[in-house]
């Protein structure tokens, strides 16, 4: 077909070609009366060469231009221009489905389906009408601006199908790769013919290939006729099992083994939705079990405190009633007093241990005790040193001799008329080491002659 840009058809002004098909070609054109753009489509001349075409042709026109449905082209006007013949649509701004799959790839499930279900909800409308396209395809498929899937080319195949001449030069009319095995062996179609295309449309939308691909278009029939339709799954793990089977089911073999009607094709795509959904809101929605709702967690947690509690408690009670093992030296630093000792008893005693009373006594006057007693003090060096006013206590100088002191009480001189004799001092030992102090000594009843020693000592002090 000659170009037909910048021609004048009717009141149409050709401005530019928007595509071409194995059936026609359509343009884009001008009406200079009501100064709108309208799609024109124009059937190719060697297609139309029959004597009763065009009754024909207005005929299918009619019936197209009858159909009002928002996913259905509308038909405004249609005509011939010498042995072209053309129909007038509304032209649609966007992209048809071809375009789309082949820069996007393949779909999204929601959308896919989506639009499948708008261009099923068309047929279903055409074929109570009593009309059956024929030629469900992605080229045949406009997408607008606005996301809304529109179908052309309503009529089209009918009318070329029903020219004898053209069936019988082998002309195929129709898409390989869409066609149902029906229309194939040319037998009679209906509503099936059109799911089974539809259904093909939604395994490329949701795969990216059509199910049956070959190097010529009679091989791909052949295919389509004798090899079983392959598992969408195997292109797209996403498509669910549900949505397989609606899709094995529209492209059976047999017309009988499909869907009957269109609005059943969408009532099985409703339910694989729905059960798609609904494995989604039991995966993403129920929450995972939270650690302090599991049964007998709040038990184990109290029992693992009291444990770590008790051994806490355990530990700080040990470090606290543990004996002090640092050694005696503490003790040998303090005063000690002599308890009454009976005569005779040698007595271990430092010059720390002696009374800090008899100390002072001592340091202020010694002798007066020693002149009036008649007594002499021995110091442990064996120097002369006046006595001490108690008999029986020595002050010595600290020893390192482990030796322990011997103390005599010495003899009263007044009744003995002789001088005491001298004590036997040995050197002292430290203390020893004692881990607890011991036990106080029960009370002994005091001698006699350590009474006596001690009220003279007091009365020496007045």
């Amino acid at each position: 077909m000659a170009d037909l840009i910048g021609q004048i058809v009717g009141p149409y002004q050709i401005t530019e070609r928007l595509g071409r098909g194995g059936m026609a070609e359509v343009y884009k054109a001008f009406h200079k009366d009501l100064e709108v753009y309208r799609a024109v489509k124009f059937i190719r001349p060697e297609l139309g060469t029959s004597e009763d075409f065009r009754a024909r042709f207005l005929k299918e026109a009619q019936g197209v231009a009858r159909l009002a449905h928002p996913n259905i082209i509308g038909i405004h006007d249609f005509g011939a221009s010498g042995d072209r013949y053309y129909m007038v649509m509304e032209l649609i701004e966007g992209r048809s489905l071809k375009d789309i799959l082949k820069h996007d790839g393949q779909m999204s499930i929601d959308r896919a389906v989506a639009l499948v279900k708008s261009i099923a909800g068309a047929l279903a409308y055409a074929h109570d009408q009593g009309l059956i396209h024929r030629d469900i395809k992605p080229d045949n498929i406009m997408v607008d601006t606005r996301g809304r899937p529109v179908l052309m080319d309503f009529g089209i195949a009918k009318l070329i199908t029903s020219d004898a001449k053209v069936t019988q030069t082998g002309h195929l009319i129709g898409t390989p790769a869409y066609m149902a095995p029906e229309q194939s062996k040319a037998l009679e179609v209906g509503p099936a013919t059109d799911i089974y295309a539809l259904s093909v449309v939604l395994f490329e939308m949701l795969t990216g290939h059509t199910p049956f691909e070959a190097d010529t278009p009679m091989a791909v029939v052949l295919k389509s006729l004798s090899d079983p339709m392959p598992m969408p799954r195997s292109f797209n793990a996403r498509i669910s099992e549900e949505l397989q089977g609606v899709i094995l089911k529209g492209t059976a073999k047999e017309m009988t083994d499909r869907y009957p009607s269109a609005m059943e094709f969408i009532a099985a795509l409703d339910r694989a939705m729905d059960r798609i959904q609904a494995t989604l809101d039991k995966t993403v929605v129920l929450p995972a079990p939270k650690p302090d709702v599991v049964p007998g967690s709040n038990r184990v947690a109290l029992a693992a405190v009291l444990v770590v509690m008790m051994l806490v408690s355990a530990i700080a009670a040990w470090m606290i009633l543990q004996p002090d093992t640092s050694g005696g030296d503490k003790v040998a630093d303090s005063s000690v007093t002599l308890a009454p000792q009976p005569a005779g008893t040698d007595v271990g005693i430092t010059e720390r241990q002696i009374p800090e009373a008899l100390s002072r006594n001592d340091g202020d006057g010694g002798n007066a005790g020693g002149t009036e007693s008649g007594t002499e003090g021995v110091s442990a060096s064996g120097t002369d040193r006046p006595a001490n006013p108690v008999a029986g206590v020595v002050e010595t100088e600290p020893a390192t001799s482990a030796d322990p002191i011997d103390v005599t009480p010495p003899q009263d001189s007044t009744a003995a008329g002789t001088n005491a004799a001298p004590a036997q001092v040995a050197s002292p030992q430290p203390l020893p080491d004692v881990p607890e102090p011991a036990p106080t000594p029960a009370p002994v009843a005091p001698d006699p002659e350590q009474q006596r020693l001690a009220e003279a000592a007091r009365a020496a002090e007045d």
